[in-house]
């Protein structure tokens, strides 16, 4: 529009048409170092973005890296605790976040991630997949009250739904000891340890010494990657 402008004035002064013309090729010579001021933000801006795409990646590589490192600790540390306590089967239960409810509040999950057995023993890790939290709230409850909980399939307490004991049967467990996994720097809950045992002697203070530092190692590496 404002080119336009000029260029009527022009036409229309006739003899005093060359101070116009000089206007005019001042105005188009800002204009001109105009675009190339903008070509030259957009294309430092496109790198800048291409740098952060390229910086993230390799952040997630990075996070990638540590976790596989993660993975096999955390299943050596199971297979080697399991072997020195003679149970039937570890697992590792994380909480996760997946949903929202109307109220933007996040439902909590638990699924077994890591889980070792004994010889002859079934896997049961898919008997533990996206479990609701809430349906587990007085359990959950005493776990984090208490430094452990044991839950035994033939003596069932009151204080407890039905649901845990179903989870129990489900992995073929006469009794299972539970103990919280927390994070070290925020002290929120990141899942449970749970050890099963098919016999009926239960459990002695070794094991629970055993688990509780099982589950201070587990802490560590399950949060490895959030220091990058």
């Amino acid at each position: 529009m404002e080119f336009e402008a000029i260029l009527n004035a022009v036409v229309k002064s006739g003899a005093n048409a060359h101070p116009l013309f000089f206007a005019l090729g001042v105005f188009i010579i800002l204009k001109l170092v105009d675009y190339y001021i903008r070509k030259i933000e957009k294309t430092q801006d496109k790198k800048e973005r291409i740098k952060e795409l390229f910086e993230k990646e390799a952040e997630r590589e990075k996070a990638g890296r540590k976790r596989e490192h993660a993975n096999k600790v955390i299943q050596d540390l199971l297979n080697v605790t399991l072997a020195s306590l003679g149970g039937d089967r570890l697992q590792v239960i994380e909480f996760t976040n997946s949903i929202e409810t109307i109220a933007c509040l996040p439902f909590k999950y638990m699924t077994c991630s890591y889980e070792s057995m004994a010889l002859g023993k079934a896997p049961a890790a898919d008997t533990i997949r996206d479990e609701l939290t809430t349906l587990y709230s007085d359990f959950l409850t005493q776990v984090r009250l208490k430094s452990f909980v044991v839950l035994n399939s033939e003596k069932r307490s009151e204080k407890f739904t039905p649901a845990i004991y179903h989870l129990i049967g489900k992995r073929v467990a006469n009794q299972s000891l539970y103990i919280g996994i927390e994070d070290k720097k925020t002290k929120e809950p990141l899942g449970l340890l749970s050890y099963d045992i098919s016999n009926l002697t239960g459990f002695c203070d070794k094991d629970i010494t055993t688990l509780r530092g099982l589950a201070a190692q587990l802490s560590v590496y399950l949060t490895i990657w959030e220091e990058i």
